[in-house]
């Protein structure tokens, strides 16, 4: 048996994971006689004999053995029968069985990739014989993106986080890796690594966003009923989450469940209300714009030669409107770019043209930076005025906008720069934040107390861990920031319909009463934390190691966080103060187009592999805002109040915020040529 005889087998086995039965005998045909009653039945309201059509569909593929695709699509349609006869009961009955049947699909499909994934790996190390078995290695893969669109729409969050970890990432990577072995000299594989790396970008925080906002988009009360206890029970978890384990309540596992079959229905809800043809991916030469922009997709990767290696690889994969195939540009390996990062302070990386002063070491840096991340790709930008980029893995810690270009020009002096998740959303459709309903929160009192701050609740083990690990707050807590009140007061002169919070009327409750009601401009000026992870911290003490949640580790800070800050204390009744980016995950801010976050190290985070951020950018993201304006460092409170002025001053004069935002960076980068720690750390991302 030769190669390609093989690895068309391969394919077969791999399809077969999508492809539904496919009898074509007697059977089958009557089972959708059924379910097409169903359907007629269903349309014209009469459920009762829906239902009855329903069951016996259900019975008829239970006893025939019928494909268990095929058998979901009844138990999706029954689910939404009892839902509309207000049989509970019932209903959660269906959705239990989906549960079951979910799982038993799981475990099935995780054997079959697992197979198939080696056996592939096995063959890729023969680089010799890929170009007579392309079209097979294509269509493998576009059976694996359509497997993504058809499984994506009835999982829950954490099936699709397993599902993309232990099946889709590897397989991504071994093209990935393919590609780069054979020099990216076939443009079809190099136009699926591509497709691919914009297509694995956020792909967890996207779909498992779009559920929750397109349902609440249905106006469905007995839905929205559904998304409440959702959130409930959810905020409840993340709470039991925070605590050390032997303070969590004994029912915590029995709660995790309950949240898990919650979620089910509320995908399963979500599949019944798609189109039939409704995708989540995506190629590249669908992404539309103009002909003077180009895309840059950056993308990390595990080199697999062909078993996975320690070398993590980026590439920048180019593409415009006219190109037939992507441009794929190999850049550096990971530990390069960290040994760069790893330097003290902004002001070494960001070494402004013509910097006075700077030391040779801090100048060898910043070209540096230039050397690894831009030189490679300058040849491939002549002519273009807009460029649209999405970075991966240690390149969201990269102030792009103030690299060297040519002439000693920044690139945000060269270039229009849109930062964005994906490439793929280029042609999204881009809202402008509306100026009239706008909330400022800023001034904040960090000491104040109510009756009942003064408590004994147990703070809760992120918060303990806070206290002890923090660089700017620590057990004498968080000082006043005047900047911030004057900063608010200076917004609010400019946009007189704005809604300004401050001093001890800043709390959390507030903040969290905005969820299901938000603005369209939320506006944050107070301290922001994060903290590393605390598996590599040297205080084995630490009580949140266990949890180990970026998103606990991250957050900001609000009226009367101090009392707990010192303390060491939850107050009796009510919020802390201290809202992480978990809690904030758990909103709903749908109506918010816009987060500027005027606080330190609000764009940082754990970096997970293709999702990117892990902190307050997806804790924003995921509660529904499109926007994000944050910082990558810690910034001084008088500058920063002036950047934010001056942005609001340039896009209340009636230019758009994406353009007002690059307007105030080349005007304070003027102000302070020589000081890109003032300036540059803030970064607009969509």
């Amino acid at each position: 048996m030769n190669y390609r005889t093989c690895l068309h087998m391969l394919w077969v086995i791999f399809i077969s994971l999508n492809l539904t039965a496919q009898e074509s005998n007697e059977t089958l045909v009557q089972f959708q006689e059924l379910v097409m009653q169903v359907d007629q039945l269903g349309r014209v309201g009469h459920f009762e004999e829906a239902i009855a059509k329903g069951e016996e569909a259900r019975g008829f593929a239970k006893t025939n053995s019928i494909d268990k695709n095929l058998l979901r699509n009844v138990l999706y349609k029954l689910s939404i029968l009892y839902r509309k006869t207000n049989n509970v009961v019932k209903e959660h009955e269906i959705y239990s069985e989906m549960n079951s049947i979910r799982k038993v699909e799981l475990q099935e499909e995780n054997e079959s990739f697992e197979k198939v994934f080696e056996d592939l790996k096995n063959y890729t190390a023969r680089s010799s014989s890929i170009t007579s078995s392309l079209q097979v290695l294509s269509k493998m893969n576009n059976n694996l993106l359509s497997h993504v669109d058809n499984s994506f729409k009835y999982r829950f969050s954490e099936e699709k986080k397993l599902f993309i970890d232990h099946n889709v990432v590897p397989f991504f990577e071994l093209y990935q890796s393919l590609a780069y072995r054979t020099k990216y000299k076939f443009n079809s594989l190099t136009n699926i690594a591509a497709d691919n790396s914009l297509n694995l970008k956020g792909l967890l925080l996207n779909s498992s966003r779009d559920i929750l906002m397109g349902l609440s988009q249905l106006n469905d009360p007995k839905i929205d009923v559904k998304i409440a206890n959702y959130r409930k029970e959810k905020s409840y978890i993340n709470l039991q989450k925070a605590l050390p384990v032997n303070e969590r309540s004994p029912d915590l596992e029995t709660r995790m469940e309950r949240l898990g079959e919650l979620e089910a229905e509320l995908a399963t809800l979500n599949t019944s209300s798609l189109k039939d043809d409704a995708t989540i991916t995506r190629r590249w030469t669908e992404v539309k714009f103009t002909s003077d922009a180009i895309a840059i997709e950056f993308s990390r990767f595990n080199f697999y030669n062909p078993n996975k290696t320690d070398s993590i690889l980026y590439v920048a994969y180019l593409y415009k409107r006219s190109w037939k195939t992507a441009k794929a540009i190999p850049l550096f390996e990971e530990k390069e770019l960290k040994a760069i990062l790893n330097v003290d302070s902004p002001n070494k990386l960001y070494v402004s043209r013509g910097s006075q002063g700077s030391s040779t070491s801090n100048v060898n840096n910043a070209n540096k930076l230039y050397e690894l991340i831009w030189k490679p790709l300058e040849s491939h930008l002549e002519g273009m005025k807009t460029i649209y980029f999405s970075p991966d893995g240690l390149l969201h810690k990269v102030a792009f906008s103030t690299l060297s270009y040519n002439k000693g020009k920044s690139l945000s002096e060269q270039f229009n720069l849109v930062q964005l998740g994906t490439t793929g959303s280029i042609d999204d459709e881009k809202k402008e934040p509306n100026k009239q309903s706008v909330v400022l929160f800023g001034g904040i009192d960090y000491e104040h107390t109510s009756a009942t701050a003064e408590g004994s609740g147990p703070l809760v083990s992120s918060e303990i861990s806070l206290v002890e690990n923090g660089s700017r707050g620590n057990s004498s807590g968080w000082n006043y920031l005047e900047g911030t009140l004057q900063e608010v007061n200076g917004i609010g002169n400019l946009v007189p319909s704005a809604e300004i919070i401050t001093g001890s009327e800043a709390t959390e409750d507030y903040f969290k009463a905005l969820s299901g009601k938000s603005p369209s401009v939320l506006h944050i000026a107070t301290h922001g934390f994060f903290f590393e992870d605390a598996a590599s911290s040297d205080n084995e003490s630490l009580v949140y190691k266990a949890s180990n949640d970026p998103l606990l580790r991250s957050g900001l800070l609000l009226s009367g966080a101090n009392v707990t800050w010192k303390n060491g204390k939850k107050p009796v009744e009510g919020e802390d103060g201290i809202l992480t980016a978990l809690e904030i995950s758990n909103l709903d801010l749908s109506k918010t187009d816009m987060v500027v976050l005027s606080a330190c190290d609000t764009g940082l985070g754990e970096i997970q592999g293709s999702e990117g951020v892990f902190g307050l950018q997806r804790a924003f993201k995921l509660a529904g805002v499109d926007i994000i304006i944050m910082s990558l460092w810690q910034v001084p409170d008088k500058e920063t109040a002036e950047f934010m002025e001056l942005l609001y001053s340039t896009w209340n004069s009636g230019i758009p915020i994406r353009e007002a935002f690059r307007q105030t960076q080349l005007t304070m980068q003027q102000r302070y040529k020589d000081e890109p720690l003032k300036w540059a750390a803030f970064v607009l991302v969509e």
